[in-house]
């Protein structure tokens, strides 16, 4: 049974409220459920090539431990540390 072009809006306009109802409804439920913290921070990458002195052969055992980093003069904390091949994440 075909639809006229007359109960076709209307199916349409059905369709299009629930849509609209649906979306508004979905959004306010995530407001009330999540709370947002925004933080500022700063990321800096610091890429390092250290060979042996006496060979240029370049030291892969090397541990974060094994690093200190400073800004101005004061030492900052390595929150993440890779070697080569692991990439940064």
């Amino acid at each position: 049974m075909p639809l006229s072009i007359k109960n076709m809006r209307k199916f349409l306009w059905l369709v299009c409220g629930f849509i609209l109802f649906s979306s508004v409804n979905s959004v306010g439920a995530q407001e009330d459920k999540e709370e947002v913290e925004r933080v500022n921070t700063h990321v800096v990458f610091v890429d390092t090539l250290v060979k042996d002195q006496r060979t240029g052969v370049s030291v892969t055992d090397l541990t974060q431990d094994n690093f200190e980093v400073f800004d101005n003069g004061k030492r900052r904390e390595i929150t993440y540390f890779s070697k080569e091949g692991d990439g940064r994440r």
